[in-house]
């Protein structure tokens, strides 16, 4: 989103595999949990 300055639909288009890829260590509890949870 060019407007709301939203990482997670820069990231989308930056890693494609993973969309919800955030700064932050890799948390087998993130990957399971949905973005819309987050």
């Amino acid at each position: 989103a060019p407007d709301g300055g939203g990482a997670p639909d820069r990231h989308a288009h930056e890693y494609p595999t993973a969309p919800y890829r955030f700064p932050q260590p890799p948390m087998r509890q993130s990957a399971d949990v949905p973005l819309s949870a987050l």
